[in-house]
């Protein structure tokens, strides 16, 4: 087993737009490799789908936060959110569909926290990465050691070493 899936977040998708046309719904929840995960909901009129409508954030444990996540999709599927919500190339169309997300990956893990930022706010990164008990890896630091000092700089005399 690689250690990739061990920091690695899944991502699922839902979004529908009513079929009256104004309203939209939609759905992020992001899943970790030790069962915790955070689903966000979005919503509100079509106008507001670029600059946010209504938010609910709620942590999930075990399998709990796939089952509300097909519940709702199939409940809102019902009461008239038929249309998938077209998506222009951005921040969405980066984490939609069935996606994972390594963060041992430092592009990834980057593209993914820009897109977050873009469609939510900074601080929900924190909450995806503690709900889903997962961090990203930290970029390796590597630290040169100082040259050693020549003689002239220990104030040695030439020939006296």
């Amino acid at each position: 087993m690689s250690s990739a899936k061990n920091t690695a977040i899944s991502i699922r998708y839902f979004g529908r737009g009513h079929t009256g046309g104004t309203k939209f719904y939609e759905m992020f929840l992001f899943s970790g490799p030790d069962g915790g995960s955070l689903l966000v909901r979005r919503y509100g009129k079509m106008s507001q789908k670029e600059i946010g409508g209504q938010e609910k954030i709620e942590e999930c444990s075990g399998s709990t936060g796939d089952r509300e996540f097909r519940k709702i999709a199939n409940e809102k599927g019902n009461k008239g959110y038929a249309n998938p919500l077209d998506l222009e190339p951005g921040p969405r169309m980066f984490i939609r569909a069935d996606k994972s997300v390594d963060l041992e990956d430092q592009t990834q893990t980057e593209r993914f926290e820009k897109a977050i930022e873009r469609i939510f706010d900074e601080s929900l990164i924190a909450r995806i990465y503690d709900a889903c008990r997962a961090r990203p890896m930290e970029p390796e630091v590597i630290i040169a050691r100082e040259p050693e000092p020549t003689p002239e700089e220990r104030g040695d005399r030439w020939g006296a070493w």
